[in-house]
């Protein structure tokens, strides 16, 4: 699923940009051909009578049509990729069909050469049509299906000497477009996936380094770094941030009693009721050091923040980890010391205030939280 989705958002990137190189180079060709009209005309090699239209303002038409793309593309740009495809492959249907009716004109027109720059500059447009629609075979049959039909057909209203010989020429153009976009579309799926890949692999030791080994929580290198971000948006959003800072009552008798690693499992038991307590998508824990974790808090006033610091005490009561080395309790327990950042406030005092929270609460008997005082002026 991952894949697919980044799939499709190459596909658009590379698309949009194919398409614009397209779109340069059919104005550019338009340009060329209006020129090579009137040369001709002044020259007397175009029959202008054998066309029940005029093949000026039909180029006129499509340079218009062509100078209104790029507003089609800007309100195509919110679409979601399905829709999006789907106008695309019109336009290129379109877009396709603009040429054929372009390719007839020149060749009945010019009394000499009118085929052959048919054929030259359509075989031109399918090879730039490789370059554009590679990544999307649906949406490259779509421009060239009209190309290519019109090139086998061409022998009704265009006299050839050897038929066959077009016909098979038309054919090794189709075999050879067809290879070559297997081949480029092949090398983007392999450049996509590597991308993917590479893109994971990141992801995953940027979790690792910013994850406490033993907990699987954030470490506190990654803390301090959030910490900061959250207090850059508290500030311009004017939004609540609380922090709870807490530690494991008396753990160092509960890894005397039952060793160090029972000690390590009480941390993971500890840091997965932190975790079921909090926001999933919002809040952050961390191990802050040995036995003590932080959390933050996003969006949370003081007492706010307070009823989370309920909900840990309560769930890790319930929880019920024998801790007979304990002299507040039977059971593992948490003292944890809540701030609410204030306008202004640098970290460190913030911290400072939720860690003046703590160890008054730990003071006053262990087993509960506080909430810290407001920072006091100078």
């Amino acid at each position: 699923m991952y894949f697919s989705y980044h799939l499709e958002q190459a596909q658009r990137q590379a698309l949009n940009r194919g398409l614009i190189w397209l779109w340069c180079i059919s104005l550019l060709a338009i340009l060329f051909l209006a020129c090579r009209y009137q040369a001709y005309l002044e020259a007397g090699m175009m029959l202008t009578e054998r066309l029940p239209w005029s093949f000026p303002r039909q180029l006129g038409l499509t340079l218009l049509l062509q100078l209104a793309m790029p507003i089609g593309w800007f309100v195509m740009l919110g679409l979601t990729h399905r829709r999006w495809r789907v106008c695309i492959l019109l336009l290129s249907v379109l877009w396709s069909l603009g040429w054929v009716g372009i390719g007839y004109s020149i060749g009945v027109l010019e009394l000499r050469g009118g085929a052959s720059l048919t054929n030259s500059y359509i075989n031109v447009i399918l090879v730039m049509a490789l370059i554009a629609f590679y990544p999307d075979s649906r949406l490259f049959y779509a421009f060239v299906t009209p190309l290519l039909l019109f090139l086998l057909s061409e022998h009704l209203f265009h006299s050839f000497d050897f038929v066959w010989l077009h016909l098979l020429a038309v054919g090794l153009v189709l075999i050879v477009l067809e290879a070559g976009r297997r081949l480029l579309h092949n090398w983007f799926r392999l450049a996509v996936r590597n991308e993917v890949e590479n893109l994971r692999l990141a992801r995953r030791l940027e979790t690792l380094a910013n994850m406490d080994e033993l907990t699987r929580v954030a470490n506190r290198r990654h803390f301090n770094h959030e910490l900061s971000k959250a207090i850059v948006h508290s500030r311009h959003q004017h939004m609540p941030l609380s922090v709870i800072l807490s530690d494991v009552d008396y753990f160092k008798r509960y890894n005397d009693h039952y060793g160090h690693q029972a000690g390590d499992a009480c941390l993971k038991e500890v840091a997965q009721q932190l975790l079921d307590s909090v926001r999933k998508d919002e809040d952050l824990v961390a191990r802050y050091g040995g036995e003590e974790f932080v959390i933050l808090l996003p969006g949370m006033s003081g007492r706010e923040a307070c009823e989370v610091a309920r909900r840990i005490r309560e769930g890790l009561a319930c929880l019920a980890l024998e801790h007979v080395g304990s002299l507040v309790a039977p059971v593992v327990t948490l003292s944890q010391g809540v701030a609410e950042y204030q306008p202004g406030e640098e970290v460190d005092t913030f911290l400072q205030r939720a860690d003046e929270a703590l160890y008054a609460i730990k003071a006053t008997g262990r087993d509960g939280y506080r909430l810290a005082a407001l920072p006091t002026s100078e």
